[in-house]
């Protein structure tokens, strides 16, 4: 489906070049709608803030509820930010293809559409900073139970109860790292880019996402 042209905005690069470069112009506007209100806007806030450009204007906006929520708050801030580069941040967890359907056509909608899903929860993604392969489905979130507890003892408290990343901090290795497997995880299943869902479990396109806002980390 051919991809629709705001009117009054500047023609952007084509998507291929911008991952591959970053978003490498000055005040480039980066708005993120994170399906959850605490381990998304505190990776993006807390854990690679340090590693994102001053030039590079990034908010999370921390939304919660179903995919068509996302969608309704996506295009807000589309109507309020016509310039920006729009990232929906979501998990497939037990929903079906059909229920996926919503969130790619929203992306295939404009060239400043993207989504960073994880198959099957972002926390497969803060994994893969410090493991090759991460658990899958709920073991996940226990694995990243004990990571922070381990690395971070009493500076980060993650629990079922409370799913914050306040306090960790990922390096430019760890983060290109993270990249790298989760580009190779895909490749080996011919999985699309940021304009469809991964449907294998434990992967992610939020890694196209973080790449493009930080430049090349580790290089």
């Amino acid at each position: 489906m051919a991809r629709t042209k705001r009117r009054g905005a500047p023609r952007p690069r084509h998507p291929s070049v911008r991952r591959a470069e970053g978003y490498r112009e000055q005040n480039s506007i980066v708005r993120i709608i994170a399906e959850g209100k605490a381990t998304e806007p505190d990776y993006f806030n807390e854990c690679i803030r340090g590693l994102i450009p001053a030039g590079i204007r990034c908010h999370v906006e921390p939304g919660g509820g179903d995919y068509a929520t996302l969608i309704g708050m996506a295009k807000r801030e589309e109507r309020r930010f016509p310039d920006a580069e729009i990232w929906i941040v979501a998990d497939t967890e037990d929903r079906t293809p059909a229920q996926y359907a919503p969130l790619e056509q929203w992306a295939r909608g404009g060239t400043h559409r993207h989504l960073g899903v994880s198959n099957t929860m972002f926390e497969i993604w803060v994994l893969l900073h410090v493991e090759t392969k991460p658990d899958t489905s709920s073991a996940s979130a226990r694995r990243l139970r004990e990571l922070v507890k381990r690395e971070y003892g009493s500076r980060c408290r993650y629990d079922g109860a409370n799913k914050h990343l306040r306090g960790v901090v990922f390096t430019a290795a760890e983060v290109r790292r993270a990249i790298d497997r989760a580009r190779r995880r895909r490749a080996s299943f011919g999985e699309g880019g940021d304009e469809s869902v991964p449907r294998q479990s434990w992967c992610t396109t939020v890694d196209i996402l973080v790449e493009s806002i930080i430049c090349h980390p580790g290089k």
